[in-house]
């Protein structure tokens, strides 16, 4: 073997060591692509998740003020309106919440229920 096949030996693995670098940078290059579009995908995909559930949200409130209107709760203060749902979302906890707050209401005679600092119904 002479040193002119050893250099075109060498040369000839240096440009495969060269083609195989290139294929590798090439695929890491497809490889971050991909995993930009996946995470641009998934992005959206949560956006469009926030932007149901806000909606979502909106109407619920909206639906709950319509209600307190409707119920005439719209002629009763801040302060007491805040003393009733601070009262009611204890109620939340209880299996049936709108069974509870009947049957309490039910108990009390009219006229005599008052709200206490806390919040809280008093005969």
């Amino acid at each position: 073997m002479t040193s002119t096949d050893r250099v075109t030996k060498l040369e000839r693995a240096a440009e495969k060591a060269r083609r195989e670098k290139a294929k590798l940078e090439e695929i890491e290059r497809l490889a971050k692509e991909s995993r930009a579009a996946q995470r641009k995908t998934i992005l959206q995909a949560e956006a469009a998740v926030r932007e149901e559930t806000r909606k979502a949200t909106n109407k619920r409130r909206y639906y709950v003020g319509f209600l307190a209107e409707e119920a005439g709760l719209f002629t009763w203060s801040n302060a007491d309106l805040q003393k009733i749902f601070l009262a009611v979302a204890r109620l939340g906890e209880t299996p049936s919440p709108g069974a509870v707050l009947e049957s309490l209401l039910l108990d009390v005679p009219a006229g005599s229920v008052g709200i206490t600092s806390e919040g809280m119904a008093t005969p």
